[in-house]
């Protein structure tokens, strides 16, 4: 009885691919990390946090120095939220079980908004728009993520979150120093 189970259990996997077109699932590059709550205040080292950040995110060596120079990251308990960053003052402050990559690249991109011309800021969502209409990946995240749908800003940031290095060149103007 168990071969047969398995018979057709090969069977219809292998219908499942012919009528999927054999074509693997389209995923995001940079999925949400889970909090992890063994880490703590004093367990965070806030370089190896930033270099695990620009390692991941494939963020061009020629960038590394400014980056670092640029953001300060203050890691706490105290705050009620994941995260949050004060662009004027470059700094951003996380809670240590959210202290992981794709959290820096979201609030990253804080502080580059603050510091975008204002004509970039009124074309990014024309932009986005049109990416969103030919950008498999841009239109992935777009479908699966809520938060950034809450305000340019957060789609902004959304967007390197999670396509990271893959965002289309036609967006990459809005990521200084981070391609």
């Amino acid at each position: 009885m168990n071969k047969l189970v398995e018979l057709i259990v090969t069977l219809l996997n292998a219908i499942l691919k012919i009528l999927k077109g054999n074509k693997p699932s389209l995923k995001l590059p940079h999925p949400e990390e889970k909090p992890d709550y063994n880490l703590t205040v004093d367990s965070i080292n806030v370089e190896n946090l930033m270099n695990e950040w620009l390692a991941t995110y494939d963020v061009p060596a020629e960038y590394h120095s400014y980056w670092k120079e640029h953001c300060h990251i203050i890691v706490s308990k105290q705050y009620p939220f994941p995260a949050a960053t004060s662009a004027q003052t470059q700094t951003i402050y996380i809670r240590p079980e959210w202290a992981n990559p794709g959290v820096i690249a979201h609030e990253i991109c804080h502080i580059i908004w603050d510091e975008l011309p204002e004509t970039a800021k009124n074309t990014f969502e024309d932009d986005l728009y049109n990416a969103r209409k030919s950008d498999p990946l841009i239109t992935l995240a777009w479908d699966t993520i809520p938060y950034m749908k809450t305000n340019d800003i957060e789609a902004h940031a959304e967007c390197y979150r999670y396509v990271g290095q893959a965002i289309p060149d036609s967006m990459k103007t809005y990521y200084p120093k981070l391609f």
